[in-house]
């Protein structure tokens, strides 16, 4: 496993050498204290914990106190969807292209009278102005029931960037009273983010982050949230993290999420300009190899991310634990549930034809990825096809 090639950076992340050793004092018993203990020892913890949130609200340009630390991502979504703002018998809408851990927990209000309402992508995957005008000319009776939307600001699978200040204006437009959430998982750290700027003059509320896909440790992600907009707990007990979300704070994490922040916003260009390298390179050659690219004419994609087909009805199952055992780790458009395959709702909200939704392959460059990596992945790519075609003719 040391060998291999690792293209699955959407996934996860590996820890940054220096985000880890910023880590270390308060891993290995140094800087141990309880951050709500008065002492000094919670004081230092208080300290780091507090320098982590400047940090990362210095990435995204929000103010600190808009951060709430949650364990990740999913709890950030959940925080928002469940924080009581979508009341009985009131609205939240949300994307078909939305990740599971804001899916579930939307249509898991339905349980107390809420209501779901579905926005439509293009056949590019995006979420453009014209999606939530349709949204509402098809409510358009049940405009003030709406309390929530959310929509991702870039998807996981295609890569494909929404344009969430255009989105939120549209949306706040038609009902100022709404909130407006988005996902930024995958956007942190590949896209410049300006929070005060979205909040101030397009209307984004809150937006979900999270630390491991930024070279930071798993475990920890955050809610940001503009203080103006009220939300209750998901749990209680401490009052720590403005008494949105009690517990004791993992404050090794904390401190990793912050170096990654910081780290990640000082070499934004930089690797951007690494990633753009290495689509092109992929992408001229899967073109090459005759693959389809979903997600190519979108208005706006993340650099690091290329999802593709290389033929129709292969099995995608096979075709990346080949290139498993060739080296190479990657992602399958398809998920697997009791033993049975999946297509992708991406790629079913992009109406891609199942034959080639079977075989989808997602590419997710990390910062350590190289040209001659995406070089030597082409060359197998193309054996293991002509493996899988060969034996389908068999």
């Amino acid at each position: 496993m040391d060998n291999n090639i690792y293209f699955d950076n959407n996934a996860t992340t590996q820890i940054h050498p220096e985000v880890f050793e910023t880590m270390l004092p308060y891993i290995n018993g140094k800087f141990f204290g309880n951050s709500s203990s008065l002492h000094s020892y919670g004081r230092k913890a208080k300290e780091a914990i507090e320098l982590a949130r400047f940090q990362i609200a210095t990435a995204i340009n929000c103010q600190p106190n808009d951060i709430i630390f949650t364990s990740g991502g999913s709890e950030a979504n959940n925080l928002i969807i469940k924080s009581g703002i979508v009341d009985k018998n009131k609205i939240i809408a949300i994307s078909n292209i939305e990740h599971p851990c804001v899916s579930q927990p939307a249509w898991q209000l339905t349980q107390w009278q809420s209501k779901v309402k579905l926005i439509l992508s293009n056949d590019n995957g995006e979420i453009d102005k014209q999606s939530i005008t349709n949204l509402f000319a098809n409510n358009k009776n049940n405009v003030d029931d709406f309390a929530l939307i959310s929509v991702m600001y870039a998807n996981n699978e295609s890569g494909v960037i929404n344009n969430i200040a255009e989105i939120a204006k549209e949306i706040k437009q038609q009902n100022n009273n709404i909130v407006f959430h988005s996902d930024a998982v995958q956007a942190f750290g590949k896209v410049a983010i300006n929070f005060t700027d979205l909040h101030n003059n397009f209307g984004v509320d809150a937006m979900s982050i999270s630390s491991h896909k930024i070279y930071g440790p798993q475990g920890i992600g955050a809610l940001v949230v503009s203080q103006d907009i009220d939300i209750l707990p998901l749990i209680s007990g401490g009052g720590q993290e403005r008494g949105l979300r009690s517990g004791t704070e993992n404050v090794a994490a904390i401190v990793g999420f912050g170096a990654a922040a910081k780290l990640v916003n000082e070499n934004l260009q930089q690797n951007l300009q690494h990633y753009k390298a290495l689509q092109q390179c992929l992408e001229n050659g899967l073109k090459e190899l005759g693959a389809i690219i979903f997600g190519d004419e979108a208005t706006n994609k993340l650099a690091n991310t290329t999802y593709f087909s290389l033929a129709e009805n292969l099995d995608g199952a096979t075709l990346v634990s080949l290139l498993d055992t060739n080296g190479f780790s990657v992602a399958t458009g398809s998920a697997c549930s009791s033993g049975r395959a999946r297509i992708s709702h991406v790629l079913q909200a992009m109406n891609i034809a199942p034959e080639w939704s079977s075989a989808a392959v997602r590419i997710s460059f990390g910062i350590n990825n190289t040209i001659e990596e995406v070089k030597q992945f082409l060359y197998v790519l193309q054996k293991v096809k002509n493996k899988l075609l060969n034996l389908k003719s068999i």
